[in-house]
């Protein structure tokens, strides 16, 4: 049996190695993704089942977090694309999700990073 979406998260924020959260986008955040994917002959991309903007992902345990359930929506026109890794991403503007990882950092996740960029991996 498949795991819903806040039984993962609250498994994953409730032990001691770390927390991971994230948000899916809306379905009309999906059409319009779908068809700008298409347009563009973005190579391999991710099954649309499977995209999401990671939240948080920190290396210590945060038990005070509550995640949001909720999809997002993303905006065409703050989309940009950048090169993560080995992951072709679509950068996007969000200030749901931004205020979310400041208030995460806030309760004390620990990020390798700096600073937040809402992304979604588009293909590996």
């Amino acid at each position: 049996m498949s795991k819903t979406y806040l039984q993962f998260v609250n498994e994953d924020i409730s032990t001691d190695h770390g927390l991971y959260s994230f948000r899916k986008p809306s379905l009309h955040s999906l059409e319009i993704l779908n068809q700008w994917i298409q347009e563009n002959q973005i190579p391999n991309p991710i099954s649309p089942a499977e995209l999401h903007a990671t939240v948080v992902c920190s290396e210590t345990a945060v038990p005070t977090y509550t995640p949001d359930p909720k999809s997002i929506w993303i905006n065409p026109a703050t989309y940009s694309i950048a090169i993560l890794g080995e992951a072709l991403v679509l950068r996007f503007r969000s200030e749901v999700l931004s205020r979310q990882w400041e208030q995460a950092k806030a309760m004390g996740a620990q990020s390798r990073w700096p600073t937040y960029q809402p992304h979604l991996s588009l293909s590996y």
